[in-house]
């Protein structure tokens, strides 16, 4: 997917402590991978027009295709906003989100990289341990009508730890 126009040194070198300043070369495009998205803001891909394979999807042309998919997003978020407003889970704190793309919980008591690797493993959910305590969750991404059995999971997963 693009992202953006990147420009990024090549051939740096570090002498006597110190970088050498590196002939920089701008790139047509940078992107990330497509369905997965920016998983590290470590990792970047950079490319030009004559590496484009194929052309999945355009994206937004009009103002109405905007709304279109803004409408998505806010039912996505209603329903887990409701979800999490009327279940609990005494090893998951839902952290405060808004209708973007991801909502996070704060994991109590359990570490969340063992809970990110039992809820793919077991249930073939995936979500993203932030670092230990804290679990990201990408709701944007998931149909509406699977949100609550995805919720409903990731809970049971999280008491069964």
């Amino acid at each position: 997917m693009i992202t953006s126009y990147c420009i990024f040194p090549i051939d740096s070198e570090i002498k006597d402590g110190k970088q050498v300043p590196a002939e920089r070369k701008m790139y047509e495009y940078g992107g990330c991978i497509y369905p997965e998205g920016i998983l590290d803001s470590n990792v970047s891909c950079a490319f030009n027009h004559d590496q484009i394979a194929e052309i999945l999807h355009v994206g937004y042309e009009t103002e109405k295709q905007k709304q279109e998919y803004r409408k998505i997003l806010e039912e996505r978020y209603a329903i887990v906003r409701n979800f999490v407003d009327t279940h609990s889970c005494s090893c998951l704190k839902p952290l405060p989100f808004n209708s973007g793309y991801f909502m996070s919980f704060e994991v109590i008591g359990k570490d969340a990289e063992v809970l990110r690797k039992k809820i793919l493993q077991e249930y073939g959910i995936g979500t993203v341990s932030i670092d230990s305590k804290t679990l990201r969750v990408a709701f944007s991404s998931i149909e509406k009508e699977k949100l609550e059995n995805v919720y409903t999971t990731i809970y049971k997963a999280a008491e069964e730890l």
